[in-house]
């Protein structure tokens, strides 16, 4: 773990991918559905179905935005320096260059590069996508796949539909969201790096990430810390460009909520309904006395393996528990996060004060 090298960057053009994968999946973030749908319907109808479409399967695409050749070193990273730099792309390359830049594998893009190639897909190219894609929960459900692979058979129309979404997302809302987010992300940052000069690697993302451990491949030479204000309190990792890896962690104060205007804190009302399920504090009291996998909880509750991983999302998303993800088959173990608890009143009793 010595051998790595800490990378950092930030700015919130990576929040304008983030920001739209939380607007159409908010419920595994936490995030109210009724706001998110209130700001995807600012939006023209077909500018809504593009993007809805491409960030099924697109969250963000990490390598290419921290490898701008910028002019300046203070030049921003922000969603009209992310829209000038897709615009100089050739529109049929758009979608397969950022699918690309976003953790798909090689053998993922070099199926869509076919499609694209051939303008039209078969069912088999459809097999040998979800083939390509990570037997886990990061691989996209075959809707998502569909709609990718028919965006990408008509590439260079998508390209130019999916820019005009994008400037259309920036002009209703991102804009005014960007001035929200900056300080805080900057902040995130600096606070971030005055931990990596105390902590371990190993504890450093687990600080960052809320009880996530990590195996970090000695392949690995260098590792890039990217705060996001969108994803708090949940994490990105992504390591498959050779000897670099992307760590994306929350960068939103615990105390401050995601929908602009809310006075209750969204981390204490996240805490206390993941508290009021009794499945929920029964999983809690296993993992307080061991560390056990989302399979030996099923067994032992005798639920199906999707209702304890549901359970498991929730504890997480409140900052509950530990996860360790295991470099061997990426298996996972939980425990609970004691801290978590004294936490929870500190901010109960601040809320209330």
């Amino acid at each position: 773990m010595k051998h790595q090298e800490i990378l950092w960057d930030w700015g919130t053009a990576y929040d304008l991918f983030c920001s739209l994968r939380v607007l159409h999946e908010p419920g595994h973030y936490g995030l109210r559905p009724s706001w998110a749908a209130g700001v995807r319907s600012r939006l023209p109808n077909e500018h809504r179905k593009i993007l809805e479409q491409v960030h099924s399967f697109l969250f963000v695409p990490k390598k290419w935005i921290y490898g701008l050749p910028l002019q300046e070193e203070d030049t921003p990273k922000d969603g009209n320096t992310i829209l000038w730099f897709l615009s100089q792309l050739p529109p049929e390359d758009r979608l397969i260059h950022l699918i690309a830049s976003s953790g798909s594998t090689k053998d993922v893009v070099n199926i869509l590069q076919e499609i694209s190639l051939h303008r039209s897909f078969s069912s088999n190219d459809l097999d040998n996508l979800r083939d390509a894609y990570s037997p886990d929960k990061t691989r996209p459900r075959l809707k998502s796949i569909t709609e990718m692979a028919g965006l990408v058979s008509q590439a260079a129309e998508s390209g130019v539909n999916y820019l005009n979404a994008l400037r259309a997302y920036q002009r209703v809302f991102f804009a005014e969201e960007e001035n929200r987010i900056k300080p805080a992300l900057k902040r995130s940052m600096l606070e971030a790096k005055k931990q990596a000069s105390r902590l371990s690697l190993e504890d450093l993302i687990e600080s960052l990430s809320r009880g996530v451990r990590i195996g970090i491949e000695p392949e690995i030479k260098q590792l890039v810390f990217i705060p996001s204000y969108w994803i708090s309190p949940l994490v990105s990792f992504d390591r498959v460009y050779g000897d670099t890896a992307f760590f994306m962690f929350g960068g939103r104060p615990a105390d401050v909520s995601l929908v602009p205007g809310d006075m209750i804190p969204e981390g204490l009302l996240r805490s206390f309904k993941a508290m009021g399920d009794p499945t929920r504090l029964r999983i809690l009291k296993y993992l307080a006395q061991e560390n056990i996998t989302p399979a030996e909880i099923a067994r032992r509750l005798r639920l199906r393996a999707p209702t304890v991983t549901h359970h498991l999302n929730v504890l997480r998303l409140a900052g509950l528990v530990n996860l360790t993800l295991l470099e061997e088959g990426n298996e996972r173990h939980y425990t609970a996060r004691k801290e978590s608890m004294k936490d929870i009143l500190t901010d109960l009793d601040s809320f209330l004060e």
